[in-house]
């Protein structure tokens, strides 16, 4: 699987965590019975990442954000500025563009 790829499974399974008040295990678990997903190392890397540092990458994204709180952010967007943030404080092996 690309990263392009292994990133677009992480949106859709932090993107769904965002809805469902089940623990991230879960969701990956459901992700594979309903979608036979491909299960990634990176992907499952960013995703488990971005779900265990939630409070400190949300609190970065407080904190650059202007008249916007992160509970007031759309989904989508407050989904992609979570892998971003995620990938960039925590992944030390992401090559140069």
């Amino acid at each position: 699987m690309t990263r392009s790829a292994a990133r677009d499974l992480a949106f859709h399974l932090i993107f769904e965590r965002a809805f469902r008040d089940e623990s991230m295990e879960e969701i990956i678990a459901d992700a594979e019975e309903a979608r036979a997903i491909e299960e990634d190392e990176f992907a499952m890397a960013l995703t488990n990442c971005v779900n265990d540092h939630l409070a400190e990458i949300d609190a970065e994204i407080d904190r650059y954000s202007e008249k916007w709180k992160v509970n007031r952010l759309p989904k989508v967007s407050l989904t992609v500025l979570r892998l971003a943030i995620g990938e960039m404080l925590y992944f030390r092996d992401i090559p140069v563009a």
